[in-house]
């Protein structure tokens, strides 16, 4: 990734006191749900199902076109074919970890430029840091809501 992209903890306003606070409603109709994410294509790498399946439904409802990928090498064959907006990626993946695939993502001059955010259960300081050092424009720890999963694609890619 480039140096400008930033450093994001989407997780932060449920922790931190001084976070903005939670917007209202995001549409002008409280009966159809926001489509924030409606010109975006999203790649999920996640190797749980129920987790797999809860991000991809949360992603259509905002709008998105959702790709969903079990491992690296299902997330190779897609990005061979597609170029998604925004990567969500597992770090802990079988086979070829997270980690990993991202610095094949980002050794990739045709997909160099497509913002990483590490969608993980691994939480601790130095798992940021981790992520931080390999490149991912943002990590979210497990679970993620939809309000911080809109913002951090639209930071990550520039339309916040």
């Amino acid at each position: 990734m480039t140096a400008s992209v930033l450093p994001f903890d989407a997780n932060r306003r449920r922790r931190d006191s001084w976070a903005r606070p939670t917007t209202p409603a995001r549409n002008a109709h409280p009966t159809e749900p926001p489509r924030l994410l409606r010109q975006f294509v999203v790649l999920v790498v996640e190797d749980h199902d129920d987790t797999r399946a809860m991000l991809g439904q949360m992603l259509e409802a905002l709008g998105a076109r959702v790709i969903l990928a079990r491992d690296a090498m299902a997330a190779r064959v897609v990005l061979s074919q597609e170029r998604p907006h925004v990567i969500l990626l597992d770090l802990l993946l079988p086979g070829m970890d997270g980690l990993t695939f991202s610095r094949l993502i980002q050794q990739d001059p045709h997909l160099a430029d497509i913002p990483i955010v590490a969608v993980t259960a691994l939480a601790q300081l130095g798992d940021y840091i981790q992520t931080w050092t390999h490149g991912f424009a943002a990590h979210l720890a497990k679970p993620v809501e939809d309000e911080m999963l809109t913002d951090a694609i639209l930071l990550v890619t520039g339309r916040a």
